[in-house]
């Protein structure tokens, strides 16, 4: 079953093509990976499918549910979570904190006057769990803002389970990373999928974290998609390895 199908997503800037004619289909359950060089068009699909702007024209399809030109507040309801490229915290509020306003976000009747504090039970307890499954409990009651890089990448991605997220859309997870975080922050993602729950998209330069965690790779090229399929077969490709991968097998 696919839980999300864009079908000719197309997005303009102007006289730009940033994304031309993109046709995806994602599996229940499957980590994809979108790699590309810069400039490809990767986080414009990401901000295409969630919201952040309309398409100029195509279809994106959740669960079957038409989510074309969606406000990005409307489609987390739906179960589409999404962390960015660039840290996006409250800086001098807690980790948890942060993760209870996101989880505070989905829930329902967040905002009403009446009911608000078993609406923020409910959000302290799923920031609880998220801390919990991003390894972060030791943290909860730090300021953001005096986080490690890496720890505040692992609590964007907190803040995004905790909204019980179908489908969680990872923009680069482990960028800035040294060495040691990125292998860190690897092992926790792989612990956090191990269920087969989760259905996950991933934005990756690192081409080491995306054949570890990834089970198909789309390959974006200027706006559209030159190759689909699983991590050999993107490897062995010669239209990928001429487009991007380059002398990969011999790093």
């Amino acid at each position: 079953m696919h839980i999300l199908e864009c079908q000719k997503l197309t997005k303009h800037f102007g006289a730009l093509e940033a994304l031309s004619d993109v046709d995806m289909k994602v599996r229940k359950g499957e980590v994809r990976a979108v790699i590309g060089p810069n400039g490809a068009g990767k986080s414009t699909l990401f901000n295409a499918i969630n919201g952040v702007f309309p398409a100029t024209r195509g279809k994106c399809f959740f669960n079957g549910k038409d989510i074309t030109g969606m406000m990005m507040q409307d489609i987390v309801k739906f179960g589409i979570s999404r962390t960015f490229q660039l840290t996006n915290l409250f800086p001098e509020l807690s980790v948890i904190e942060n993760i209870s306003i996101a989880s505070q976000a989905k829930l329902k009747g967040a905002w009403l006057p009446l009911g608000g504090s078993s609406v923020l039970a409910e959000a302290k307890h799923k920031a609880e769990l998220a801390l919990e499954k991003l390894k972060l409990t030791d943290l909860a009651y730090l300021p953001s803002n005096t986080l490690s890089h890496g720890d505040q990448r692992l609590l964007e991605i907190a803040m995004a389970i905790s909204q019980d997220p179908l489908l969680l859309m990872l923009d680069e997870p482990t960028q800035g990373l040294s060495v040691e975080e990125t292998q860190s922050t690897v092992d926790i993602l792989k612990d956090l999928l191990s269920s087969g729950d989760l259905t996950v998209i991933l934005v990756e330069h690192d081409m080491e974290v995306v054949f570890n965690l990834a089970e198909r790779i789309s390959v974006l090229h200027q706006g559209r998609i030159i190759a689909d399929g699983d991590p050999e077969e993107v490897k062995a490709s010669k239209v990928v390895q001429d487009a991007y991968l380059g002398g990969f097998e011999d790093a």
